[in-house]
């Protein structure tokens, strides 16, 4: 059974969490506070967490930063900061998503779901991309750039794959929506936007003026291998 856990400083959320993921199937271990989830998940590590923003002591920003330098579990962020920086601070930490509050049921489910669909493997194929700069392997999750070792949430690494498949071709951004969010939202089109501006500055010499992920004005975004 998938173990998730959830970090917050509100007694009365926590425990509306805990009711609607075990109702929906899941095993629910709860945290008031991020010292006290911080050595829940040291005690068993869970498959994914759900973390809130703005908490006192230790603020969410420092505990996604700490459960990414242990280890690669998926992070969403529950925060009611709807500010575009704050949203990339999340993802500059580590959150492999976000959801704003206030939120419905159903949309936290669906974004739990495709979580953790995204941290599973991109798939039993291989596919690779390799020039001076850049160089990218799917089975081992590989991604260097100018030599070194470049760390991509798995959001970001599903996304970079699914592009460098229809790489030279422009994928609309429903289709990648569709494909890495599951859901087709307001906020899942603001979430491409974020997570193409971050995967841009880990990737490229110059994020301002990208030349592996271009931005086609209306349409989605395109791959464009170079020689």
């Amino acid at each position: 059974m998938t173990r998730i856990l959830v970090i917050d400083d509100d007694t009365d959320l926590l425990l509306m969490l805990q009711l609607l993921l075990e109702k929906s199937g899941y095993e629910v271990d709860t945290a008031r506070g991020g010292e006290e989830g911080l050595r829940r998940a040291f005690e068993q590590p869970p498959d994914l967490v759900l973390l809130d923003l703005m908490m006192p002591v230790i603020d969410g920003y420092e505990i996604c930063g700490r459960f990414k330098s242990l280890g690669n579990t998926p992070i969403i962020m529950l925060t009611a900061r709807s500010d575009e920086q704050s949203l990339v601070n999340g993802l500059e930490s580590g959150a492999d998503d976000y959801l704003t509050k206030p939120y419905e049921a159903k949309v936290l489910l669906a974004k739990i779901k495709a979580v953790l669909r995204r941290t599973e493997s991109v798939g039993p194929f291989k596919i690779s991309y390799n020039d001076d700069y850049l160089s990218i392997t799917s089975l081992d999750r590989a991604v260097l750039v100018n030599g070194q070792a470049v760390k991509l949430t798995a959001t970001e690494f599903r996304l970079l794959i699914f592009l460098l498949k229809n790489a030279d071709r422009v994928v609309p951004h429903e289709e990648i929506i569709g494909e890495i969010w599951s859901t087709h939202s307001e906020a899942d089109r603001r979430s491409l936007k974020l997570y193409m501006l971050y995967l841009r500055r880990k990737i490229e010499k110059d994020p301002k003026r990208p030349v592996y992920l271009k931005t086609i004005w209306g349409i989605g975004y395109r791959f464009c291998p170079q020689s």
